[in-house]
């Protein structure tokens, strides 16, 4: 019974953390385009939506350059190289990632990223802590 209670709890979680992260941006829209004087009103704002595509594709571009650059520091710092698991690698990698270019963009001066990268590593891709604290 425990175990399945764990199995539940972190998909609620994980809901939970995503309705919280939406009702956060929707409270700054609607405080910047509300009823105010000095909100922006959307039918002012023009944009080229078809501009998105490129930005897409450069942002997915640059999220697998920066994990194939994790995935080869942590294979050349591994100490045992007849022990590399490239799928766990890349794994780590992904997940180091996405978890810095998150806490980048919700903290200020965009200085949270690292530190989470670096707790992140220590954890999960077996290295050392100084060694996780280079790469």
């Amino acid at each position: 019974m425990s175990e399945k209670r764990k199995n539940l709890k972190r998909p609620i979680l994980i809901v939970l953390f995503v309705i919280l992260n939406i009702a956060v941006i929707g409270a700054t829209a609607f405080a910047e385009f509300g009823n105010s004087k000095e909100a922006a009103e959307l039918s002012e704002i023009h944009l080229n939506w078809w501009m998105l595509i490129p930005a897409i594709i450069c942002f997915i571009i640059a999220i697998v350059i920066d994990i194939r650059k994790y995935v080869l520091m942590i294979r050349e710092m591994t100490p045992d190289k007849k022990n590399y698991n490239f799928k766990n690698a890349r794994k780590t990698a992904r997940r180091t990632v996405i978890l810095g270019k998150y806490y980048d963009n919700i903290t200020p001066a965009a200085v949270g990223g690292q530190p989470f990268q670096i707790y992140y590593m220590r954890h999960h891709s077996g290295l050392a802590n100084g060694t996780s604290t280079s790469i």
